[in-house]
C-alpha cells in the first residue's frame, strides 16, 4: 500500500524562507515510521464520509498534551494546519486517507504521512480477531502518543499471521490496552452493587486514553454499567465478550485470546449494540478536514 510523506512548517512565518525536505515514500503508514524522530510524539486519524474526521479538534489537543509529556512545547495553529492537511489528502490522490502527523523536539516542522484508507474493517467487524498477550509489557508513559513506541510495538512480534493485535499485560496480570488499540471486556460483575449484572470492564489508569474510547464511555450508560478495572488474564475464562477501539477501527470485536475461545467464540450482542451506537454518535462527532 503506498504511503506519501510530506513535511509542513509548524509556524509559517519563522520558517517561510527555509526549505522543507523533499516528499518522501513508504509501503505503508506503519512502514513510514522510520522516517520520524523517536524521541518525537504523533497522531493518527482517518478521514470519511468526504475528507471528515471524528473528533480531529480532540486529535490536535492529545497531540500537543503528548508533546508537553515528552517534555517538549508544540502550539498548532488549527487553522492553517487544518488547510494544509486537506491540501495533501488531495494531493495524494488517494480519496479518503488514513493520516498520522509526528512532531520532534528537534524539528521545527511536522512530519505527515499519508495511505489510502478504504473505511473501518466491516469484514472483521463482522467476525471478530484473534489476540494474544503480552506478558511484563505495560508503557512507561502511556498518556504520551510518542514515536518511539512505533518502532518498538513491530518489535513485540505476533505469533502468526492471524494474530490481529497484542494486548499489553502488566506484572499484576493486569490487561491493560493495546499495542495500538484500548481493550474491554464484557462480563458478570462481583461488585456488591452489582451482583451478577454484565458490565463493560476497561483499565482506567496506566492507557491512553483513545478518541474512540472516549465516544464508548460516552455512550455505555445506554448499554451496560462501566467497571474502570483492568481485567485480568487469569479470569478470562469469565469473560462473556469481549472489543477493542482505536480511532479508525471503530469497534473491533475479539472472539479469542491466547487460543482460547471469548464467550460463544462470536462476537456478542452487547458488543454489537456498542457497534450500533458508536457508528451512530462517531458519524455526530465529524469534523471536516
Amino acid at each position: 500500500m503506498p504511503c506519501l510523506i510530506r513535511h509542513i512548517w509548524i509556524s509559517l512565518t519563522a520558517d517561510a524562507h527555509q526549505a522543507l525536505p523533499p516528499d518522501q515514500f513508504a509501503e505503508s503508514l506503519a512502514e513510514a515510521g522510520r522516517f520520524e524522530d523517536e524521541s518525537g510524539v504523533y497522531a493518527v486519524f482517518a478521514t470519511w464520509h468526504g475528507h471528515r474526521v471524528v473528533c480531529l479538534s480532540k486529535h490536535f489537543d492529545r497531540l500537543e498534551d503528548s508533546a508537553s509529556r515528552a517534555g517538549f512545547s508544540l502550539t498548532l495553529n488549527r487553522r492553517i494546519l487544518r488547510d494544509q492537511l486537506r491540501q495533501i489528502a488531495r494531493d495524494s490522490g488517494f480519496g479518503e486517507v488514513k493520516m498520522r502527523i509526528s512532531a520532534s523536539p528537534q524539528s521545527r516542522f511536522l512530519t505527515v504521512s499519508v495511505e489510502p484508507y478504504h473505511g473501518p474493517p466491516v469484514d472483521l467487524q463482522r467476525l471478530g480477531v484473534r489476540c494474544e498477550t503480552i506478558g511484563h509489557s505495560a508503557r512507561t508513559n502511556p498518556r504520551a502518543k510518542q514515536t518511539r513506541w512505533l518502532l518498538e510495538r513491530p518489535r513485540l512480534g505476533a505469533d502468526g499471521d492471524e494474530i490481529y493485535e497484542q494486548l499489553l499485560v502488566d506484572q499484576s496480570d493486569r490487561i491493560l490496552e493495546g499495542a495500538s488499540s484500548n481493550f474491554y471486556v464484557v462480563r458478570r460483575s462481583t461488585a456488591v452493587k452489582l451482583p451478577g449484572a454484565m458490565v463493560l470492564q476497561t483499565a482506567g489508569t496506566k492507557i491512553l486514553p483513545g478518541i474512540a474510547r472516549a465516544i464508548v464511555m460516552e455512550i455505555a450508560p445506554g448499554v451496560v454499567a462501566v467497571d474502570l478495572t483492568a481485567p485480568r488474564l487469569s479470569e478470562r475464562t469469565e469473560f462473556a465478550e469481549a472489543f477493542l477501539t482505536s480511532a479508525s477501527r471503530g469497534i473491533v470485536p475479539i472472539v479469542e485470546i491466547d487460543g482460547q475461545s471469548i464467550g460463544s467464540g462470536s462476537p456478542g450482542e452487547i458488543t454489537k449494540a456498542f457497534m450500533r451506537r458508536y457508528d451512530r454518535r462517531a458519524q455526530a462527532l465529524e469534523e471536516a478536514l
